[in-house]
C-alpha cells in the first residue's frame, strides 16, 4: 500500500521535463528581449518582424514602439558650417590682400585653433618707429579684418611681437614686453572703433619670445630683415568647436 501511495503522489503535478523546458523558453526569451534592446533597428524589417510576431504568437499585441533617436551628429554638422565660415574669411581677406599688392607682409592661415592672419612690419603696414601708432596702411588692412569678423561672434585673440632689439632707456616703454601688449591694444582698440564687439576680443604681449621660425628662405635675410620680420601683430579667429574626433 505505501509503495502504491508513494507512485500516485509522484504522478501529480507537471512532467520534469517541461521544466526544464519552461527554463530554457525563458531564458531564450531573455536574449531575444536583450537582442532587440541593443539592435538598431531597420524600420521597414522591424515592422514586418513585428507584424509577424503579432499574427503568429500575439506576445507583443500591446507593445508600444521603442523611441528610436535619429541618428544626427549636431557637433560635426556645427564644425562643418563653421569651419566653411573660417575658411570663406580666410579666401576673401587672401584674395583682397593679393589685389592689393600685400602678400609679403599679410600671412592667412588655418590652423586648428582657427584662422590666423599674421600682419608683419612692412613700408606700409606696422606702427610709428618705437611707438603704437597704425599707419594708414595698418589701418587699411584692418577695416578689412574688422568687416568681415565683427558679424561673427568668434573669440579674437590680438597678439603683439617685437625684435629682439632693447628699448632705449628712458623710453615711453622700458622693455619690449610692454611694447608687444601696447601694440596689441592699438590694433584691438581700432577693431572695436571700426564694429567689432569688445568683449569679444582679449589682447596678449610676448616680446621678442617667439620670432618667426627660420626657414631655407629666411637664411639669404640679412640681419634687418629678420628683426623686421619678427616685429608683428597676429590676429586668431577662434573655432568655437574643435574638430570632432571619429
Amino acid at each position: 500500500m505505501a509503495k502504491e501511495k508513494k507512485q500516485k503522489e509522484s504522478s501529480e503535478g507537471a512532467p520534469e521535463w517541461m521544466v526544464t523546458f519552461s527554463d530554457m523558453t525563458t531564458l531564450l526569451l531573455t536574449f531575444f528581449v536583450m537582442l532587440i534592446a541593443m539592435a538598431n533597428f531597420d524600420k521597414v524589417k522591424y515592422e514586418t518582424v513585428k507584424a509577424s510576431f503579432k499574427d503568429s504568437m500575439g506576445i507583443l499585441s500591446g507593445w508600444d514602439e521603442p523611441e528610436v533617436p535619429p541618428i544626427v551628429p549636431p557637433l560635426r554638422q556645427k564644425f562643418n558650417n563653421e569651419e566653411d565660415r573660417i575658411r570663406g574669411i580666410g579666401y576673401r581677406l587672401k584674395k583682397k590682400f593679393v589685389e592689393e599688392g600685400k602678400p609679403e607682409s599679410i600671412n592667412v592661415t588655418t590652423k586648428k585653433e582657427g584662422l590666423l592672419l599674421t600682419l608683419r612690419e612692412s613700408d606700409s603696414i606696422g606702427f610709428s618707429t618705437g611707438g603704437t601708432q597704425l599707419t594708414s596702411g595698418m589701418r587699411v588692412v584692418l577695416d578689412e579684418v574688422a568687416r568681415e569678423v565683427k558679424s561673427e561672434s568668434n573669440r579674437i585673440i590680438i597678439a603683439g611681437h617685437t625684435d629682439s632689439q632693447p628699448m632705449i632707456k628712458g623710453g615711453r616703454f622700458p622693455s619690449n614686453w610692454e611694447l608687444s601688449v601696447a601694440r596689441a591694444r592699438s590694433v584691438q582698440q581700432y577693431l572695436i572703433q571700426a564694429g567689432v564687439a569688445e568683449g569679444q576680443t582679449s589682447i596678449a604681449g610676448y616680446a621678442d619670445t617667439q620670432p618667426v621660425p627660420i626657414k631655407a628662405e629666411s637664411l639669404k635675410m640679412s640681419l634687418v630683415e629678420r628683426q623686421k620680420a619678427n616685429r608683428r601683430v597676429e590676429i586668431l579667429v577662434v573655432r568655437k568647436h574643435q574638430i570632432p574626433v571619429q
